[in-house]
């Protein structure tokens, strides 16, 4: 074995010792409670690990939830429309994932000098969504107690038991919310090398500037 070979070699465990305290075998979960870690991992050994698998299963998931909160996955049309409904709308949903990506990296790069590619900020995305995933728990769970327009926005309370129920799971989908965007502010500091602040600022005022931007566009339709 050659000196450089054996300075390979000491370099990749040198490398792996650092991950020592991190299940590799079980990234879905560590996630939850040490993202930095997990990033620095993945970008170090398995940049695409579980990425576009997880971007399809949260496509799915987001549109299933949008088809339970509308009140029409038990409804006449039958159980085609409801796969078809679904369907379609987990593929809008995967390409907004890819423009999404498009756009946080552009406005990084014009805004912050930031230097992360689009392949990057997929990932950052593909992983932060895994706790709005399990959010889809929390909507069955409404469905199972209370039947199936429970998810919806026409679902009347008819108890104090009922309102603590929806308030305690309502909380979790918050909590899931802010975790998911913790998760992807934290991997945004590891794709571009940013701070906190930069960090967020590179997620949030993108989508402010549209909101922005579509908000005038319809109030000039209304002065014209």
């Amino acid at each position: 074995m050659t000196d450089l070979q054996e300075d390979n070699k000491f370099e990749e465990f040198e490398h792996l010792e650092n991950f020592s305290d991190l299940n590799t075998d079980n990234l879905i979960f560590e996630v939850w409670v040490k993202p930095k870690k997990v990033f620095q991992y993945l970008f170090k050994f398995d940049r695409l690990k579980y990425v576009h698998v997880l971007l399809v299963v949260s496509a799915i998931v987001a549109a299933t939830e949008r088809v339970l909160s509308k009140n029409t996955a038990f409804d006449s049309y039958g159980f085609g429309y409801l796969i078809g409904y679904i369907l379609g709308g987990a593929i809008v949903t995967w390409l907004m994932y890819w423009v999404s990506a498009w756009f946080l990296r552009f406005f990084g790069a014009a805004f912050f000098n930031g230097k992360a590619s689009n392949e990057d900020f997929r990932i950052v995305i593909a992983w932060s969504n895994i706790p709005l995933i399990t959010s889809l728990l929390t909507t069955l769970l409404l469905i199972l107690f209370y039947g199936n327009n429970a998810a919806s926005g026409y679902y009347l309370i008819e108890n104090e038991t009922e309102r603590i129920v929806f308030i305690v799971l309502g909380c979790i989908d918050v909590i899931l919310a802010i975790w998911s965007a913790v998760i992807s502010v934290i991997g945004i500091m590891h794709i571009q090398q940013f701070g906190v602040w930069k960090a967020i600022g590179n997620i949030f005022l993108p989508f402010i500037i549209l909101v922005a931007i579509f908000a005038l566009f319809f109030l000039g339709i209304n002065f014209i």
